[in-house]
């Protein structure tokens, strides 16, 4: 397959215990349909927390009108991708085949990473605050 960003090739590595097609050239990551669950399910990167700190603090909502303006087509099907911001208010933006899977440009893929662990952290320690509010 080839890169729907730069045109690169895509190799298959593996990451948090599974095959995933990385580019070449610009570093983006494609995964299949599924994946991705299985990556936040799995803890085995680990990120510093600089790199956690800069991915919170860069949270917006809503997509980029050039984001929105320059689809990329699906490595798989050739359709042009749906643009969607991660956890609506992450500033990730990804790329999405309802079809066959999900791109990420460069480190986006280890920022939806690092901000979905920031956050179970962070519910974790809030939690018993939540619990007394409820009673």
């Amino acid at each position: 397959m080839n890169c729907p960003k730069c045109d690169g090739i895509l190799n298959q590595i593996k990451y948090e215990g599974i095959e995933i097609d990385r580019c070449s050239n610009c570093s983006g990551v494609w995964l299949d349909t599924g994946e991705i669950g299985h990556i936040i399910k799995t803890v085995e990167e680990k990120f510093t927390e600089e790199f956690v700190q800069e991915t919170i603090a860069s949270s917006f909502a809503g997509i980029p009108t050039e984001e929105r303006e320059n689809k990329a087509p699906c490595p798989k099907c050739g359709k042009a991708m749906g643009v969607v911001n991660y956890n609506y208010s992450s500033g990730i933006v990804i790329d999405k085949c309802n079809e066959h899977g999900i791109w990420f440009d460069t480190e986006e893929l280890e920022k939806v990473q690092a901000h979905k662990e920031e956050w179970k952290i962070k519910a974790n320690n809030e939690s018993h605050k939540w619990s007394k509010m409820i009673q």
